[in-house]
């Protein structure tokens, strides 16, 4: 029996308890107008419904597997990703969605004569309240453009931030992953931009202006919550890059990075105060 070819893209959702968003989640795949895809969902032992969630749908291009134990967060997102198939690979948290045209974009990109050398395409990206209402819009670039990898890690030290953005913004390719060691465990509170990073050690960022993908800030969001956290690892993990031999990160950009990470902790974490004051509000 003859074997389906590869998907063009693999869509990688890592679920844990995402029954509030999950269904938003694998509609925003489903209404890509890129048609080529599958979706792999791994779930690390939820209790909260999910699983029925997903299970409610029959497109076949939809893989749903239970974790045959519990891997934790790390652990499951690189069996997400080890699983697909497909020549291009995104990663998408459970309570985030992708705007119609994201993998075709984003695919294209990568097709484009020129843009051999780039290793990730990213995007602006939507910032949404739970209920999925436009907070505001981050972005990096003024206009669409290749960035040096190595330029792209100055500044991205620079910056005190992930300006790469969260997972759902990133498409990146098989053939990287392949030859990496995926998630690392060693900074789990920055762990998509330690990975960016290393891409970006192997190639180009292209970045798209347009908002590609929305980020969810909510009271169950992970990375909302981590603000101190993020700003030390991220601190740690620059410190660890400016420290290899041909980096391109200075003193000056560890300085100035630090000062801006600290800064970027506390806006964070007042508008990680300002959702859950909302949603006590809402609820009164």
């Amino acid at each position: 029996m003859n074997q389906a070819p590869p998907p063009l893209v693999s869509v990688c959702i890592p679920l844990y308890n995402g029954g509030l968003y999950i269904r938003e989640a694998i509609e925003s795949v489903l209404a890509q107008t890129l048609t080529d895809w599958e979706l792999i969902i791994t779930d690390d032992g939820s209790t909260d419904g999910s699983v029925a969630t997903v299970c409610s749908y029959s497109d076949p291009r939809i893989r749903y597997l239970l974790n045959p134990k519990r891997l934790g967060a790390v652990g499951n997102w690189n069996r997400c990703v080890n699983e697909g198939r497909g020549l291009y690979r995104k990663l998408l948290c459970h309570d985030d969605r992708l705007h119609p045209d994201c993998l075709a974009r984003q695919v294209s990109t990568f097709k484009q004569p020129g843009n051999e050398s780039v290793s990730l395409v990213t995007s602006a990206r939507r910032i949404v309240s739970p209920e999925g209402v436009t907070i505001l819009t981050r972005r990096w670039k003024r206009q669409d453009q290749i960035i040096a990898g190595r330029k792209a890690v100055q500044q991205i030290a620079r910056s005190g931030t992930n300006q790469i953005g969260e997972p759902g913004a990133v498409l990146f390719r098989a053939s990287d992953w392949n030859a990496m060691n995926g998630f690392s465990t060693r900074y789990p509170y920055v762990i998509d931009l330690d990975f960016w990073l290393k891409l970006l050690w192997r190639g180009d960022c292209y970045y798209l202006t347009d908002p590609l993908c929305d980020f969810r800030v909510s009271a169950q969001s992970w990375s909302f919550q981590l603000g101190a956290q993020q700003a030390r690892q991220f601190i740690g993990l620059i410190g660890e890059t400016a420290r290899l031999s041909d980096s391109p990160i200075s003193q000056f950009d560890c300085f100035l990075g630090l000062c801006k990470a600290k800064a970027g902790a506390l806006i964070r974490h007042l508008i990680y105060r300002m959702v859950c004051n909302i949603r006590k509000d809402t609820k009164q």
